[in-house]
């Protein structure tokens, strides 16, 4: 979460410098403006990727390697022309206590498809299902893959009948 407010804050920064030094009259040579506004052009870009993490819309991007609890997860095939790809969100958060959800996207395969299924129905019986989001490695930009697995199976105690 804080790589998204740093995100913000940069952007913020960096427009007000745009507005300090070239809104008024400056005197800069004209490549020198024109590399600014390049820059500027790029700032603007990662400025709707960190709000994409704000706004809580499921990223693509590389989350590292990371054991969540899954929350629920959509499925949305391919088209049968080919022409869309399809896509598997999930949505998942930490074991930690007070941790927030994430929305997470990943790129549409037949095995996931059928894991994530599976994973649905046992949630639906009562078992708890984790995802262990595999790691892209060092440079990539997407994770690619996850794993489901049983957290724990719901059971019923042994207790008898209550006593009064």
């Amino acid at each position: 979460m804080i790589e998204h407010a740093l995100g913000l804050f940069l952007t913020i920064a960096f427009l007000t410098f745009l507005l300090v030094g070239i809104g008024i009259n400056s005197a800069w040579h004209w490549g020198f403006k024109a590399a600014v506004i390049m820059l500027s052009a790029g700032v603007m870009i990662a400025c709707y990727f960190s709000l994409m993490g704000l706004l809580g819309w499921p990223t693509p991007f590389n989350i590292g390697e990371q054991d969540l609890v899954l929350i629920h997860a959509v499925i949305e095939e391919p088209g049968k022309s080919g022409e869309e790809e399809g896509s598997i969100y999930l949505w998942a958060r930490s074991n930690e206590k007070g941790s927030a959800p994430l929305a997470l996207r990943f790129p549409y395969r037949r095995d996931l498809h059928q894991s994530v299924s599976d994973a649905l129905k046992k949630k639906q019986g009562g078992a708890s299902q984790g995802v262990r989001v595999a790691g892209g490695g060092r440079g990539k930009s997407r994770n690619e893959s996850f794993n489901i697995f049983d957290l724990h199976k719901p059971g019923l105690t042994d207790k008898g009948p209550p006593e009064y």
